[in-house]
């Protein structure tokens, strides 16, 4: 994007090189990469980079809202160039959800807009946003009829998804899920027991000055506020502590893996759940994780190591295929994490949102049920099968297990009451809802082999 005055070449702002490369990584997202694995130009600070992430995470959750409120103040809504609809996605951003000083959204969106160098395309910028800011006290409304339709569009979700948590949750209840996967997700740090204890991690973070809170659900999990003093010192790194939500920890607790067992992790990547069964195993055993995808697995075993675990080995196959052999036999316990439309982690995926369909659904729980039943093949008699997923869908949790059952008769549910903390105990099974508990959305139930 060249800028251009009297004939000569004017070097850009850093503002709106900051601009541009957020505008950037928005064309990205919209043309398929994941919000979470984009990383910013390394030309720019760490505190600029921080910003990017933040503006492009932000302005994908809010994408639905935006762009209603930039279609209500223009007579083209409905024929905005995509590169242009981007620059006032970024101001109407700045506008509404940073309150950023109207002049300053404004002039640097209306900027951004003539270095594209389309004709008339910044005044018509300048008219939109101008006319934004001189009512951000009383914004237009959602008033199309249907008040699933209206809260859809005012918390920026698909119609389809708050259809169904309607129905499941009211309105209220579905307002405040939606609510909430708008929200900058807080960050936890898991404790590795096997390098520190938990009193001495507390005052690291102290000495740090990171204000930290304990989970009110697991005593080795940490909340804190900022991850960046905890990276500058290398805690993540030399495996003293991970970054890991609540939901996941509960999860290993539900396979209550114990020191000397032999567990498989049936989908193992990137190995979370692996290291903290591990840890919860006190590094005596042996654990095997299984993937599909050899690069996020080779990264797990890494991380697995730098935690100091050696009981842990990685094998590349897909589950479906296997049958149990020397190699790999019957084992104590099997955890299968399995691949979900990850509806409870919408506040960590901002982008998952406008990526799945109602009926894409179906399809999951068809290669959720193959799965399960490849995985029921390695468990021994008394052995445990734990189900889980990233989802608060009926579909993929309690409908699954109760399809498993009726296929399996020799498996029981095993119910995780007196394992875990009595509010995230639903039917016998771990249920987390993100706008009831504050932590990511999840499901896991218990399965023991006669």
């Amino acid at each position: 994007m060249s800028n251009k005055r009297s004939g000569r070449p004017r070097e850009m702002h850093p503002e709106g090189r900051l601009r541009d490369e957020i505008l950037r990584q928005l064309e990205r997202v919209e043309g398929g990469a994941w919000v979470d694995r984009l990383a910013p130009a390394a030309v720019f600070s760490a505190d600029d980079r921080r910003r990017i992430t933040e503006y492009v995470g932000g302005i994908t959750r809010r994408r639905r809202w935006l762009d209603f409120v930039v279609d209500s103040y223009s007579a083209r809504a409905g024929t905005i160039d995509p590169v242009i609809r981007h620059v006032l996605r970024i101001g109407t951003y700045e506008l509404t959800e940073l309150q950023r000083a109207p002049h300053a959204a404004v002039f640097a969106s209306v900027e951004q807009a003539k270095r594209l160098g389309r004709k008339g395309v910044g005044s018509f910028v300048n008219g939109v946003l101008r006319s934004m800011a001189r009512d951000l006290d009383h914004l237009p409304e959602p008033k199309s009829g249907d008040e699933v339709v209206d809260s859809a569009i005012l918390y920026s979700h698909p119609d389809w998804m708050a259809r169904r948590w309607v129905e499941r949750f009211g309105l209220d209840g579905a307002r405040k899920l939606m609510d909430y996967n708008n929200r900058r997700p807080v960050h936890c740090l898991r404790v590795n027991t096997l390098k520190t204890t938990i009193d001495d991690f507390k005052r690291t973070l102290d000495e740090l000055e990171v204000a930290w809170t304990e989970s009110p659900y697991l005593p080795e999990f940490l909340r804190v506020t900022k991850l960046q003093p905890v990276l500058a010192a290398g805690l993540l790194r030399s495996g003293v502590a991970a970054v890991q939500d609540e939901s996941a920890g509960l999860i290993s607790r539900v396979l209550r893996p114990k020191p000397g067992e032999f567990i498989i992790d049936a989908c193992a990547a990137p190995g979370g759940k692996l290291v903290h069964a591990g840890i919860l195993m006190k590094n005596r055993g042996r654990l095997v994780g299984v993937d599909v995808n050899e690069k996020r697995l080779d990264s797990g075993l890494a991380v697995a190591h730098r935690h100091g675990l050696s009981i842990v080995e990685a094998l590349v196959a897909d589950l479906r295929s296997l049958a149990p052999t020397d190699s790999l036999p019957v084992a104590d316990a099997v955890l299968l994490d399995a691949p979900c439309s990850g509806l409870g982690v919408l506040s960590r995926r901002p982008d998952l949102r406008w990526r799945r369909t109602e009926a894409s659904l179906v399809e999951t729980t068809v290669f959720q049920d193959q799965l399960l039943d490849a995985a029921a093949r390695f468990v021994k008699p008394g052995g445990r099968l734990v189900y889980a997923t990233c989802t608060i869908e009926p579909d993929e949790n309690e409908l699954r297990v109760d399809a498993f059952l009726e296929r399996h008769p020799e498996f029981q549910l095993d119910s995780v009451s007196g394992d875990l903390p009595p509010s995230v105990e639903a039917g016998g099974c771990m249920v987390t809802l993100p706008h009831v508990h504050e932590i990511d959305g999840a499901f896991a139930a218990r399965l023991v082999r006669g």
